[in-house]
């Protein structure tokens, strides 16, 4: 199964390297660990940072995504920290899971849900970061 090609321009202002890196990213968060392909979702989705984006997936195992692509360049990343992230969900997750390339691995987080709306932290984005509910 290939990977579906997410339409990726050159974002103004960015290095080559980094908007190639964003690029790739995106091309892979279409495809879950299984192999199976993510469903784009119509929900919106809230950050509390003006240098982002988001894109809102459910994976066939029925996982809800948030992907977090951080904007906030200056010749590289700048971290950006405590980003509170709310999404809606149908239902409330049991778990919601923090997963990045920049991390040491995988974190469970706190989450709260209210009005179908599940709302967490993200300690730090320095260039992506999935939230996984399930």
């Amino acid at each position: 199964m290939g990977i579906t090609q997410l339409p990726c321009s050159p974002i103004a202002g960015i290095d080559v390297a980094d908007d190639e890196l964003v690029c790739g990213w995106r091309k892979e968060v279409q495809v879950s660990a299984a192999g199976e392909r993510a469903t784009n979702l119509s929900g919106t989705v809230t950050i509390s940072v003006a240098n982002g984006a988001t894109n809102l997936t459910q994976l066939g195992d029925g996982r809800t995504v948030t992907h977090l692509i951080n904007h906030n360049y200056a010749k590289g990343f700048q971290t950006q920290s405590a980003i509170t992230v709310a999404f809606p969900m149908a239902t409330s997750p049991t778990t919601v899971t923090l997963v990045s390339p920049d991390a040491k691995g995988d974190m469970e987080v706190p989450f709260t849900y209210a009005n179908r709306q599940v709302q967490v932290t993200v300690p730090q984005l320095v260039a992506y970061t999935a939230v996984v509910a399930q």
